[in-house]
């Protein structure tokens, strides 16, 4: 394990600031190989089924997020440069929503990313300003866009607050501009698993030329978290067995629609 990173003496490192919920080492499902996780703090979705209320609000809540100088970040997920290179890992920019913080300052942590060499991902919903996401794309390697609700926009809207349009357009600039993009979705028993928002989601992803998804099932950790930390959460009272038969269905759904769904919780069994 290479031996943590000296720090530079630039000032910029040194003063500008980045709100950071958490940073976690040696992680496997946040994109290929062993990976560093940076959870920021902020999100401008309020998805009902959020797995991280405490990083919803760009202000840090009584929890353990604080304003880290980026040199401090660069000092933590540099430990472990020599299993990214190994394995064909790197960092993942997670949260909340990575791509509402500073631009500016997100911009130079991944510029340093960039100079050591490593693979950097980023979760995203894409609601977010397109200048936000314009200035960050050269740094990234792939997109890990998050679906939650396709061709229901009153469902969308009930569901994280806000419409779906920015999201779309964002994501036909971005793949535009020729950038790695993995779509991936959640799916939500009673919320997003009807056939007709699978449908939608399969003639979306045909739109935009892009045949895959990977599919996510389910879990109600969050709501132990939301107690721990006194917010305010409504239970959606879903069974580990009904997340499993949303995941199952939105495949066989998929099957004859021409769109290759991945699952992990299904060992990897593809569609097609």
């Amino acid at each position: 394990m290479q031996t943590a990173r000296q720090i530079d003496k630039d000032p910029i490192e040194q003063t500008q600031k980045l709100n950071v919920l958490k940073i976690q080492r040696t992680c496997v499902h946040d994109g290929p190989g062993i990976r560093t996780t940076i959870f920021f703090q902020g999100c401008g979705l309020r998805c009902v089924w959020c797995q991280n209320p405490e990083a919803l609000s760009l202000k840090p809540m009584p929890s353990p997020a604080v304003h880290y100088a980026i040199a401090d970040v660069l000092e933590v997920v540099l430990r472990d440069k020599d299993y990214y290179l190994k394995t064909g890992g790197g960092v993942t920019l997670s949260g909340g929503e990575p791509l509402l913080q500073d631009p500016e300052s997100l911009t130079h942590l991944l510029k340093k990313l960039k100079d050591e060499k490593i693979h950097i991902a980023v979760e995203t919903s894409l609601h977010v300003p397109w200048e936000n996401i314009s200035k960050t794309a050269p740094y990234i390697d792939l997109f890990l866009v998050d679906l939650k609700v396709v061709g229901d926009e009153a469902l969308h809207r009930k569901c994280t607050k806000q419409d779906s349009r920015l999201i779309h357009d964002n994501i036909r600039k971005l793949l535009a501009s020729k950038a790695n993009i993995k779509f991936r979705m959640v799916m939500v028993p009673e919320y997003n698993d009807h056939e007709q928002h699978i449908k939608a989601t399969a003639d979306f992803l045909k739109s935009v030329n892009h045949k895959s998804i990977e599919l996510l099932k389910y879990h109600n950790m969050y709501e132990d978290k939301a107690k721990r930390l006194g917010l305010v959460r409504e239970s959606l009272n879903i069974s580990p067995e009904q997340s499993l038969t949303a995941v199952k269905k939105a495949v066989e759904l998929l099957k004859p629609l021409d769109i290759y769904a991945e699952c992990e919780d299904l060992g990897n069994f593809r569609s097609k």
